[in-house]
């Protein structure tokens, strides 16, 4: 059964749970974690030590038994199929692991989203390894997802694999958002990167893509994504008029860290990189608010984690996604995301002190 934030509110009533203090912190903390940087060091520390004091409380699924405390969760990101036709050199796809290759089950993501349908609000369907049109039924995953939930769909995507047919599957299933990720404005630039990528075939599937939603009156959002680095930063002033004249809606930069760290992928200019070593203070939102589930249904707190045996969580097609969200160990990993405190050593090794990912919005 899945109880609704007002019945959980009737069932802390009925406790008699009206501690105006505790439900006071408990507001601020849900405002802390969605907007950190509202609070000082003072006011985080006396809302940490208010969780300190708690047990962990199953929030979906079952009723609260102790102090109100609400970790919602509003966000899922699927990885549809971890199989990819690039060899891009810095993705994650090249990783040689225990990892089974696959695509994952629409019978998965129904027993994934059922329990959450009303409180989702972000459902993506593409990870870190994978690219999604690879995967055979995911216009079908689109249509479940959007006629069982009221959650925004976003995919990203190479765009190599884009034909008519699956740009109309996937405006017709009701994909809220595409990411065209194009890191090159000529074929020269562009494999140098996105290997085994045309990049004339990429354009005019973008092309079409967005003549399609506008004749059909789609309201798809269309992004178009675009990495600077070594080989293509000389590009960067031209990609604003470059993409817009392909009828995207919105264009984008990513200042990528794994590119920052390269020597042979490294820009020059340093407006177009992260500053490494600059987020002193670690806040980060994975496992607060959303979770990473693999092809094969393991559960993670963020992709970086993906493929690790001993950081998941559970498996989405064995175990409930309740139960699975409410694991004493992803709890213990909030806690010291609030707390600033005891971090999990793949944290604090992969990610503490790193910068994060900066994207910046080109205008017209």
């Amino acid at each position: 059964m899945h109880w609704s934030r007002s019945a959980i509110t009737h069932m802390q009533q009925d406790k008699s749970l009206k501690s105006e203090n505790a439900t006071q912190t408990n507001q601020e903390y849900t405002r802390f974690h969605l907007s950190p940087n509202r609070f000082s060091s003072m006011e985080k520390h006396r809302i940490a030590e208010h969780l300190h004091s708690q047990q962990p409380a199953a929030v979906i699924g079952s009723p609260i038994e102790t102090k109100p405390v609400f970790w919602p969760l509003n966000r899922i990101t699927i990885e549809a199929i971890n199989i990819c036709n690039y060899r891009c050199p810095l993705c994650r796809t090249n990783l040689k692991d225990w990892v089974p290759r696959g695509a994952i089950e629409l019978e998965t993501v129904q027993n994934i989203i059922t329990p959450l349908t009303s409180g989702l609000k972000v459902v993506n369907l593409y990870g870190t390894r994978g690219e999604p049109l690879l995967h055979p039924r995911l216009e079908s995953i689109v249509g479940y997802v959007k006629s069982a939930s009221k959650a925004k769909i976003r995919i990203s995507t190479n765009g190599s694999l884009v034909s008519k047919s699956r740009a109309r599957g996937l405006l017709d299933a009701g994909l809220d958002q595409i990411v065209f990720a194009v890191d090159g404005l000529t074929q020269r630039s562009y494999s140098a990167y996105r290997r085994g990528g045309n990049l004339d075939r990429v354009v005019e599937n973008l092309r079409r893509f967005c003549e399609l939603k506008v004749k059909g009156g789609y309201s798809t959002r269309v992004i178009f994504q675009f990495i600077p680095m070594a080989k293509n930063e000389h590009e960067v002033p031209q990609v604003a008029a470059f993409a817009y004249a392909l009828g995207v809606d919105v264009v984008k930069l990513k200042y990528s860290t794994s590119a920052a760290n390269s020597e042979s992928y490294r820009v020059r200019d340093a407006a177009y990189r992260p500053d490494l070593g600059s987020n002193k203070e670690f806040v980060c939102p994975q496992g607060m608010d959303n979770i990473y589930i693999d092809p094969n249904g393991y559960c993670y707190p963020c992709c970086y984690m993906e493929g690790y045996p001993n950081l998941f969580f559970g498996n989405a097609k064995t175990e409930s996604i309740v139960s699975i969200w409410n694991d004493p160990k992803i709890w213990e990993l909030r806690r010291s995301f609030a707390e600033q405190l005891e971090f999990n050593p793949f944290c604090r090794t992969n990610c503490y002190g790193v910068a994060r990912f900066r994207k910046e919005i080109l205008k017209k």
